[in-house]
């Protein structure tokens, strides 16, 4: 099916990268740890959600398996073998730290994947997808420091130009094909 037809897969796509997003600002790792620090692991493994995440889990990695065993690597998104990093970002960051620079390290690598994967498609939805990650992980980063207006505004022009040029150049390179 197309994208526009697959409500599941766009809702997991947007949820994937909004998770990586929220996930890479420091004060929600901050509070991460400290609840990791007041678990007893032995206990953890009592809990509903424990066992609710583990089973979802083997579900996901059940289902990729399957899909790799059926299609090969070429047909799986990057998206949807996030969560195999995720999950050991997660433990390295809550028991180590070090947790937000993983996550917007992870989140850059996945914007421009992203964006290479709509370049060499020629799918102009995911190069957008991809620049709409990018930007959005600036953005989230000028919340976190302290930068003046003019440079701001100095990087808000610069991310729209990239925008429009890549928009340019795709749809100038499928006018090319066309012909």
């Amino acid at each position: 099916q197309k994208s526009r037809n697959n409500g599941y897969k766009i809702l997991g796509e947007l949820g994937t990268i909004f998770m990586i997003l929220m996930l890479s600002f420091e004060d929600l790792w901050s509070r991460i740890g400290r609840k990791v620090n007041d678990f007893n692991l032995g206990e953890l493994s009592y809990t509903v959600e424990f066992w609710t995440v583990l089973l979802v889990t083997l579900a996901a990695i059940a289902l990729l398996y399957r899909r790799y065993a059926k299609h090969g690597f070429e047909n799986i998104s990057l998206l949807s073998v996030i969560f195999l990093l995720f999950i050991p970002i997660f433990w390295i960051g809550s028991l180590i730290g070090g947790g937000p620079v993983l996550m917007n390290l992870l989140t850059l690598i996945v914007g421009v994947l992203i964006i290479r994967a709509g370049s060499q498609q020629n799918h102009l939805g995911q190069l957008n997808l991809g620049l709409l990650t990018v930007a959005a992980l600036i953005t989230c980063r000028f919340f976190d420091t302290d930068l003046s207006f003019v440079i701001r505004g100095i990087i808000f022009v610069v991310l729209g130009a990239s925008f429009f040029a890549a928009n340019y150049w795709m749809i100038k390179k499928r006018k090319t094909h066309e012909q």
